[in-house]
């Protein structure tokens, strides 16, 4: 699972947010039990819904309005995206100046690791 927290605001969550949903539509990763999750970090629902219907991204997102899920993982910036392995344990944590290749090689080692 690759957990990505991020906001409308953010120029970088901007950059990094269509190579994730690109990577959540790969039906390769998707069957071998890949799910992307995107947090919105501290807006409403409407506001992440208008961002992503405005940037035609269809990543699943959950809303973290009161920032409980962002306090729970220590996130104190973003965007931040968290590659869980099969096990459910964090696997890797990568901030804004990571680049794409780095959380592709993250996610396929999550990916070939047994439960």
């Amino acid at each position: 699972m690759v957990l990505d927290f991020w906001a409308t605001w953010c120029p970088s969550c901007q950059e990094s947010l269509p190579h994730l949903d690109k990577m959540s539509r790969d039906q390769g990763p998707a069957a071998r039990g890949l799910r992307v999750v995107a947090i919105d970090c501290g807006e409403t629902k409407q506001t992440a819904m208008d961002f992503l219907a405005k940037n035609k991204l269809s990543l699943q997102v959950v809303q973290d309005e009161d920032g409980s899920l962002q306090n729970s993982y220590r996130i104190h910036s973003l965007p931040v995206t968290i590659v869980v392995g099969r096990d459910g344990s964090i696997r890797n944590v990568f901030s804004a100046s990571s680049n794409p290749a780095e959380i592709n090689f993250a996610i396929e080692n999550a990916l070939a690791s047994a439960f």
